[in-house]
């Protein structure tokens, strides 16, 4: 199948999304479809958008969902899309003028209501969207995470790694909760905010070797506190993956997609200082079982839902595109 990855975004940023894109299309090659990745850089809409339409020649189209041109539109019409949903894009047109509301109701009509399918990161997600669709969580390059031995720290020690001004990453209730908790140290990479309790050290921003160095020393990790700020309860964070699979038990501030009811021994959601401290004693020592989390949370297992999916709503497989799908896993069936 010849397959075309068009995004709004910089690849050349080498930042998170570049590197799942990249990761993306890798894994569709090895899987035997010749695969095109088309991108527009932020900023270079208006004068690139036309070219890169005019280079997609494929079976399938896949859009990572944005504010796209009409020349996206017609494409859409005119070759079967599915369309992968990352956040609610209306929650976050709220937050901008009129204007770009309007724009942004029209461009779901043209996009999501012309695809042939819908991916979203989360089921909160799906819920919010109609005709075929495919849950599959966020993943992550299990190649490029080590696996980390638990550390043999006098103190207890965790780690948070986080971008510098995303508010829903809730690094002001990571430093709440390391003043409520003086006899935890913490590591905080990314962000750098300006008062911190003597508990915390700010390394900013840390990558490759550095940045394991940092997570290898963790007993515990700690991922996004502040979901709800983006409008949503539930999500995948790229950084809790990594977490999990090197080995480090994780606290978070949501409800995990990989994860639904009664999470694992290794995750829990945030329920104040105490409960932290019974988290941190309780997972002291152990690791996760990596075994058990590569199938569920690698970029390999994700991208076989993902192209299952891709067979579904071409009718490939099952000789129909339509109803509703949930590939949480990657060999889970259509429901619904």
């Amino acid at each position: 199948m010849k397959l075309a990855y068009l995004c709004y975004w910089d690849l050349a940023a080498g930042d998170g999304v570049a590197r799942k894109i990249e990761g993306q299309a890798a894994l569709w090659r090895e899987a035997g479809h010749e695969v095109d990745v088309v991108a527009v850089r932020p900023g270079h809409r208006r004068e690139e958008t036309s070219a890169a339409v005019a280079a997609v020649d494929a079976d399938l189209l896949y859009l990572r969902y944005d504010l796209f041109l009409p020349p996206v539109w017609r494409l859409v019409r005119r070759v079967p899309t599915v369309v992968e949903v990352n956040s609610d894009d209306r929650a976050e047109m709220r937050l901008r003028g009129y204007g770009a509301r309007a724009f942004n109701r029209v461009n779901r009509r043209r996009v999501l209501g012309a695809a042939r399918g819908t991916v979203a990161v989360t089921a909160e997600l799906a819920r919010r969207q109609s005709g075929p669709i495919a849950v599959i969580a966020n993943g992550a390059d299990a190649d490029a995470v080590p696996t980390l031995d638990a550390p043999a720290n006098e103190r207890p020690r965790a780690v948070f790694a986080g971008s510098p001004m995303m508010a829903w990453h809730g690094v002001d209730r990571l430093v709440e909760l390391a003043a409520a908790v003086p006899e935890v140290d913490f590591d905080l990479v990314g962000p750098r905010p300006g008062d911190v309790p003597p508990n915390v050290t700010v390394h900013g921003t840390l990558a490759g070797e550095a940045y394991w160095a940092v997570l290898a020393r963790a007993d515990v990790a700690v991922g996004s506190l502040a979901m709800e700020r983006a409008g949503l309860r539930e999500g995948s964070p790229l950084k809790v993956r990594e977490y999990l699979l090197a080995g480090i038990p994780t606290v978070i501030g949501y409800d995990d997609t990989d994860f639904p009811g009664e999470p694992p021994w290794y995750l829990t959601r945030l329920a104040g200082p105490d409960a932290f401290r019974r988290f941190v004693a309780d997972t002291r020592g152990r690791r996760t079982p990596r075994a058990e989390l590569e199938p569920r949370l690698s970029w390999r297992a994700k991208e076989a839902a993902r192209l299952a999916f891709f067979d579904r709503v071409l009718g490939i497989r099952y000789g129909s595109h339509h109803g509703d799908y949930s590939s949480t896993e990657p060999h889970s069936e259509p429901h619904g």
